[in-house]
């Protein structure tokens, strides 16, 4: 017969901190590039006021707050799309409501690169007789972020993809700068992050469907 004692056990029994921690799912966190890239052409082929700011959304790492509040005066020239505005709530009066602020959320203000696709979202209306304060309006109200979230979520319904929230898409975009190898400088810069490692803990997911990772493994290390 051993004597045994169970405080003795529980008290000598070593439980990494991480044991009872839910796993992260690095790919459920983000929108597929293949789900970005059906979503973009969804956007782009149905072009209303709405679908066209998601588009260039799906194209850029912009927040939500921060499309619903761009003007095409932002556009400071082509290819260069200047971040210093947001969509937020406020108190007034005793009353929650929506403003727009003339900071961004970080309060860290940044011209950020575009694609030429991004740019060609913006010249459209650029084309049109644009007099609205805001670029993105219907019936001379600014479209809101709530809004974009609505279609955005009609968007994947009609596609049969599984509906994320916005800033699931501006991850996406992180992600795939960081695994094309682009220099993580350009990432912090176009992120608008003070520090890269916050890119890399927070930003960086796979974005690739297994047979997607399964090919570039063999591609990389197939012998």
């Amino acid at each position: 017969h051993t004597a045994f004692s169970i405080s003795t056990f529980f008290k000598d029994l070593e439980i990494s901190k991480s044991a009872f921690k839910k796993p992260s799912n690095k790919r459920k966190n983000v929108y597929k590039k293949t789900e970005r890239q059906m979503l973009y052409e969804y956007f782009m082929s149905n072009p209303t006021t709405e679908n066209l700011g998601l588009a260039l959304m799906c194209l850029t790492g912009l927040r939500i707050g921060e499309l619903a509040a761009i003007k095409l005066e932002d556009n400071v020239e082509s290819c260069k799309l200047y971040i210093h505005r947001t969509e937020s709530r406020a108190e007034i009066n005793g009353k929650r409501v929506i403003v727009v602020q003339d900071t961004s959320k970080m309060d860290h203000d940044e011209t950020i690169t575009l694609p030429r696709a991004a740019q060609r979202i913006i010249d459209i209306f650029r084309m049109r007789t644009h007099d609205e304060e805001y670029l993105f309006t219907v019936d001379h109200r600014r479209i809101t972020a709530q809004t974009f979230r609505r279609w955005l979520k009609k968007a994947c319904k009609e596609l049969s993809i599984e509906y994320r929230p916005p800033h699931q898409m501006r991850k996406t975009y992180a992600s795939i700068l960081l695994a094309a190898g682009v220099d993580e400088a350009i990432v912090k810069k176009e992120m608008r992050h003070t520090d890269i490692a916050t890119t890399r803990a927070y930003y960086q997911f796979i974005t690739e469907n297994d047979a997607e990772e399964k090919a570039i493994i063999d591609r990389v290390m197939g012998l």
